[in-house]
């Protein structure tokens, strides 16, 4: 068992506390975390909306992929 699996042992056996200060400051970390993952998703799926490459099949084809990798869905 690792050690981050002992503590989520212990805190569902609710043997693990921490003081509030901790607590909040852990709850804070967390928050702006999520918020960073969040912009840094929208980000992402901003680079997906790809234009600007022609009207040639070709080009489509290269923006469509292009699109795909940026949002995650390239096979």
């Amino acid at each position: 068992m690792t050690s981050w699996q002992g503590l989520a042992v212990a805190a569902d056996e609710g043997q693990l506390y921490l003081n509030p200060e901790a607590a909040a400051a852990c709850s804070s970390a967390c928050d702006d975390y999520i918020a960073k993952l969040t912009k840094h998703q929208r980000n992402a799926l901003d680079l997906a909306d790809i234009s600007g490459w022609g009207d040639f099949d070709s080009a489509k084809e290269l923006g469509r992929i292009f699109s795909e990798k940026a949002a995650g869905d390239a096979k």
